[in-house]
């Protein structure tokens, strides 16, 4: 499937090189691996992030603290293969593929994934997109720029 933008957005003026390409398959998190709240509210925003705005500052217990430190150390796990695999004619469609399949191995939900309704495991932009692209089929070139979003929910 080589979908490109002109049967995509065919009104989008785009101002750089790159252009809208198709997403793939969606991808889904087994039901024995915990969710964050937004996952199951409709538009995809938690009540506690709208309360959070109402709150001080919350401070942790030990426990939780150490429970940061195991989150922190997975995720660095996550970004690791996420950065490993950016190359040449990778797809970010893969990349995805590859950050979702990594969380799931950890237990970790991929954040992004259903938040205000993204419908990936990662944000990936390329280019001219500033920040929290949709991953594609389209490969990556040579001369690229590539930032990734590769965020994860451990309870």
């Amino acid at each position: 499937m080589n979908q490109t933008s002109k049967t995509l957005y065919p009104e989008y003026s785009y101002t750089g090189k790159l252009r809208a390409y198709a997403q793939g398959v969606p991808r889904f998190v087994p039901l024995s691996i915990a969710r964050p709240e937004y996952v199951n509210v409709m538009g995809g925003i938690s009540y506690e992030e709208r309360d959070a705005k109402n709150r001080g500052i919350r401070i942790l217990s030990d426990e939780e603290i150490e429970g940061l430190r195991l989150a922190c150390r997975l995720g660095r796990e996550v970004l690791n293969e996420a950065a490993a695999a950016i190359d040449v004619g990778v797809t970010t469609d893969e990349i995805d593929r590859i950050v979702h399949e990594a969380c799931i191995e950890r237990d970790c939900y991929p954040s992004p994934l259903g938040y205000l309704g993204f419908p990936r495991s990662c944000c990936t932009s390329v280019n001219e997109v500033i920040c929290h692209g949709i991953p594609d089929l389209r490969p990556l070139e040579d001369g690229d720029i590539v930032n990734g979003n590769f965020i994860h929910f451990y309870s």
